[in-house]
Parts: structure tokens; sequence; C-alpha cells
């Protein structure tokens, strides 16, 4: 995705708007298997934090540091993310809802089952190609930017809405455990700031939804 300052002209709120989408399209990436591509949207995203919520800019100017020092061989943080998220041991911070929000820590409970309702609500389907339920926590990041690009090509208030109701049931309700889970078990400082980093904007961007739609 390019700068989200050039990717409208239609004002400060759509501008807003796609700095908004711009910052869980990169959260979202952050949570797959680290790649050398994912340097490109970090270098993008302390300055849109700056434009959008600034107190958590100095986060992802630290994670970009962090980044920038594994570029070269990102072997570790590839180590730590499947130690952390992946297995094939137990793992430490499990990225799926479900794990916080079903009695019993289950797997595919009523809450995924939700998260996948409101993808079926707007027309998305689930893609053979892609091996984690609905409720992993960069397929529930890549929908509220899926949800804000809505927003972006219709105005359609609904589209704000959806964005509201879907934090509120999903990320939010469960972005706190997961990441005291990464921060207490982590070896990698990269994992730990982008933790606190993605509870903060969440939970930022859950109260101006609020004020926002009401």
């Amino acid at each position: 995705m390019s700068n989200p300052e050039t990717t409208t002209k239609a004002g400060p709120v759509d501008e807003q708007q796609a700095r908004r989408a711009y910052i869980y399209q990169t959260l979202a990436a952050l949570f797959y298997s680290p790649a050398e591509e994912m340097g490109e949207l970090l270098e993008n995203l302390p300055a849109t934090l700056e434009a959008t919520y600034p107190q958590l800019a100095p986060y992802a100017a630290d994670l970009l540091a962090e980044f920038k020092e594994q570029q070269q061989d990102l072997t570790d943080l590839q180590v730590e993310h499947a130690r952390l998220f992946v297995g094939p041991n137990t793992l430490v911070a499990a990225p799926y809802g479900s794990i916080y929000l079903e009695e019993g820590r289950k797997i595919m409970g009523d809450t995924t089952m939700n998260a996948l309702e409101h993808y079926q609500a707007v027309g998305l389907k689930a893609s053979k190609d892609i091996n984690q339920p609905p409720d992993f926590i960069a397929t529930e990041l890549e929908f509220m930017f899926f949800l804000g690009h809505c927003y972006l090509q219709t105005q359609g208030p609904e589209f704000l809405e959806r964005q509201r109701d879907f934090l509120g049931q999903h990320p939010a309700l469960w972005i706190e455990p997961f990441t005291e889970k990464i921060i207490e078990g982590s070896t990698a400082e990269f994992y730990k700031l982008l933790a606190v980093l993605t509870q903060q904007f969440i939970m930022q961007d859950m109260q101006a939804l609020q004020l926002a739609v009401g």
C-alpha cells in the first residue's frame, strides 16, 4: 500500500481513515512470519501514527529500529515468531481470540464463529489458502483494514459502525491478555514492542470509533 498521506484527496476525514486502514494493514502483516518486505511497511508507520495517534509514534519508531537491527538476518525473529505463535510445541502466546474468550481455552468456539459471521456479512468467504481460524490476530486486523477500505470507497457510515462493533466484540476483548503473554514469554524486544503498540492502538481506536459513531 502506498503512503496513506497520498491515498485520498477528499479531505482530512478521509486522510484519517486512510491512515487508520494503513496501520491495521501494517500491524496485521507483522504478525506473520518475519520477511524482508515488512521493512517497507514499517518505514511509514511512525509518521502515520504521528498524524493519527501521536502518543503511539515512539513505539513505532522503536519497532522500526528493532527490525532494522535484524533485517540482514531474520532467522532469530523467525524462530521466535514460531515459538510464540506457531509451534510445534505449546504456544507461548496463542494468537487466537477464542483461546482468551472461550471457557477451557478452546479453538473454534462460538466467538470464532461470530468472527466468521462478521466477515460473511460483508461478502467475504474463507480462503482455502489460509490455514488459520477466523479469529487469528492478523485476520482480525486485516478485516479492520478491509472495512476501512470499504468506507473510503463508499463513504458509507455502516462501515464505521461495523468497525466499531467488530473491534469491540473481538480484538479489543482479548488483546490485553494476548499482549501480557507476549511480554511475559518473548525473548525478542521486537515482539514485545509489537504487542504493546497493537494493544494501545486498538484501545485508542476503539475510543475514537465510539466517539465518531456513537
